[in-house]
């Protein structure tokens, strides 16, 4: 479905008018979702949006069928819902991936506290033999080279 709404929306050279001028489906990629200075995807929508809406204030349409500049706008709003779908699921991706990293981190953390924990229960006779297998480990490593 996307494929076929972009592939329609860059053939027909389609542009979107913006607080700075005009741009190309290829410059909504790097536009914010929102932002104070009015230059955001959610901008763009409204103004597509209220484009359509303002074909009249009527219930009943002058004319049944769309005009090109109807289907034009609905092709607008197609392709600006499309891109703040996939803009809002990479964001979810990564607040979900900076939580998991910032868990682990805790966990690691959490696990050298053991660790520090578990070895300041040790004997100082258990603690000097460790120190002992530590030197002679270096010892032979030295000897080697």
């Amino acid at each position: 479905m996307n494929d076929k709404l972009f592939a329609q929306a860059t053939r027909s050279k389609l542009r979107f008018t913006t607080v700075r001028g005009q741009v190309s489906v290829e410059d909504l990629w790097d536009m914010p979702l929102t932002s104070k200075d009015g230059f955001n995807l959610n901008q763009v929508g409204k103004a597509v949006q209220g484009q359509l809406k303002d074909a009249g204030d009527d219930l009943v349409p002058v004319t049944m069928t769309p005009t090109a500049e109807d289907k034009r706008n609905t092709l607008r709003l197609d392709v600006i819902k499309a891109i703040i779908a996939v803009k809002v699921e990479e964001t979810d991706r990564a607040k979900k991936a900076a939580a998991r990293a910032a868990e682990r981190e805790r966990l690691v953390e959490l696990l050298a506290k053991k660790q520090d924990e578990k070895m300041a229960g040790m004997s100082e006779a258990e603690i000097k033999r460790k120190l002992k297998a530590i030197d002679t480990a270096e010892d032979d490593e030295t000897a080697v080279v």
